[in-house]
């Protein structure tokens, strides 16, 4: 079926290389005809099918992206909203070792349908680091995500993919004509720890965690200047310790840990970062 052979183009294109600057477009500003400039879509013109449009329901500036499960022509067969970075969903290039990406959503699943965010560093044409996070609940408002890269190597990556699109429930066929969601605002955030070791950082820092207000997972960056045992602590407005993310000995760098407050009430957090004589304490709150 023609849906499914343009899905399999896009999967393929997940492994193929090309350059550019930063997050191409990352705020769907600027458009040519149906396509948002530097990402490639699943709209097929020659039919007339345009699962991916423009909104000017945006969080800032005059558009965002909004991708919509809509019936094939003829068909009536689902078909899902795509979007991929760079010419030919190949990519753009960086040059560092991004800690996350973050951006602005909202979303309106049917069927257990879920907002796939897939996003994923290459190095000499090989995965080096992916970041993946599955939406589900309905989200009206527009609110932050944040998804964290995961490497594997020490190598600096030359490549990021980011690919967003609307996948079926975990049990189940497909995804459901009527779910959609909207984007806005893409950014790189932080950095991971090995590439800024080698640079030698030359002050400590705790930063805000990001994002705040959080529900249920928030990204705590920290560096640290000196080889030496690394503690981040989790404290309750009580100060009593609900959870350690970092308990080692770290080299000099900047790092990013991840909180999640699942199993946590609503309220207000301190997160704590104690390494040498050098003490730092932020104050983040979770909003269920």
């Amino acid at each position: 079926m023609m849906r499914h052979s343009l899905l399999l183009v896009f999967c393929a294109l997940i492994f193929m290389q090309v350059g550019n600057a930063q997050i191409p477009n990352q705020g769907f500003e600027n458009w040519t005809g149906t396509e948002p400039d530097g990402w490639v879509t699943s709209n097929v013109s020659l039919v007339s099918v345009f699962p991916v449009t423009r909104t000017a329901d945006a969080y800032s500036g005059s558009y965002a992206l909004r991708g919509d499960v809509i019936p094939f022509p003829f068909t009536a067969t689902p078909y899902s909203p795509i979007i991929q970075t760079g010419p030919g969903a190949r990519g753009f290039a960086v040059s560092v070792r991004h800690a996350m990406v973050t951006g602005y959503y909202k979303f309106f699943p049917t069927g257990g349908d879920r907002l796939g965010l897939n996003f994923g560093m290459k190095s000499g044409g090989n995965f080096i680091a992916i970041g993946a996070q599955a939406i589900t609940a309905v989200t009206s408002s527009w609110t932050q995500f944040a998804v964290t890269f995961n490497y594997s190597s020490p190598a600096i990556p030359d490549t990021c993919i980011l690919q967003i699109s609307i996948v079926g429930p975990i049990t189940g066929n497909d995804y459901h004509i009527g779910s959609y969601f909207q984007v806005d605002d893409l950014a790189f955030v932080g950095t991971d720890g090995v590439a800024a070791a080698g640079s030698q950082p030359v002050a400590y820092a705790l930063e805000q965690n990001y994002p705040n207000p959080f529900n249920p997972v928030t990204n705590i960056q920290f560096t640290i200047v000196h080889r030496q045992l690394t503690i981040v602590n989790v404290y309750d407005m009580l100060g009593r310790e609900v959870a350690t993310l970092v308990n080692e000995v770290k080299e000099p760098g900047t790092y990013t840990v991840q909180f999640d407050g699942s199993n946590l009430a609503s309220g207000l957090y301190f997160y704590r970062l104690t390494a040498g004589s050098y003490l730092a304490t932020h104050k983040m709150i979770l909003m269920r």
